[in-house]
């Protein structure tokens, strides 16, 4: 008797795994991957690849659901797209189907230019989540206010003066960053030294 072939006797969730975890390239140069062309089928951060294999997860519960008798990633394929889609009509945010998209794309080898890549809608800001339904901690948040408040904060020489003074050593160019999870700014500094008292205008409300 012929030997099977024993990559059909995995699951999915198996075959999945197996397919991302063949990808990790963490501490290697993406710079340099792309360059000599072998960046499709690597992941080079250990946060992207946990969001890649949450996502795919989720596509796999999916057609396990739906499709029972489909058992391999490649009978899969087939109906990527229409997971997207599912997701799209369930609400779900822009910022959070384009992460699925990449995932998909990850994992089968589809690239956005490719004309089978499933094009999600638009993100937007403004339509980003903070909680799902009214929340205390959130009743301080203003979308249209805090943006100009930590911009100010960045600019006032007095706030740099006044965190100097505990021991922060403020990198030559702050920056603000957009925690898209959170839905909050969030001010990035460097420090070489040990950090102080936390200033009253950073600490949490």
């Amino acid at each position: 008797m012929g030997r099977r072939n024993k990559s059909y006797s995995k699951d999915l969730h198996q075959q999945a795994y197996e397919r991302l975890t063949g990808m990790q390239a963490f501490g290697e140069s993406k710079k340099a991957a792309v360059a000599n062309g072998t960046d499709r089928d690597k992941i080079f951060s250990v946060s992207t690849y946990k969001a890649y294999w949450k996502h795919t997860k989720y596509f796999i519960k999916y057609i396990r659901e739906n499709y029972p008798k489909c058992t391999t990633l490649k009978s899969a394929k087939k109906y990527a797209n229409e997971w997207l889609q599912a997701q799209v009509d369930r609400g779900l945010s822009a910022w959070t189907v384009q992460l699925e998209a990449k995932a998909l794309g990850k994992l089968y080898g589809i690239q956005p230019d490719d004309e089978n890549y499933f094009k999600p809608p638009k993100r937007n800001r403004e339509d980003i989540k903070r909680s799902r339904g009214d929340r205390v901690r959130d009743r301080h948040f203003s979308k249209t206010n805090n943006r100009g408040r930590y911009e100010g904060m960045i600019e006032d020489v007095s706030v740099k003066e006044d965190f100097m003074k505990r021991n922060i050593l403020l990198a030559g160019q702050q920056r603000l960053r957009a925690n898209f999870r959170s839905g909050y700014w969030e001010l990035v500094f460097m420090h070489t030294k040990a950090l102080g008292i936390v200033p009253p205008v950073m600490r949490v409300r």
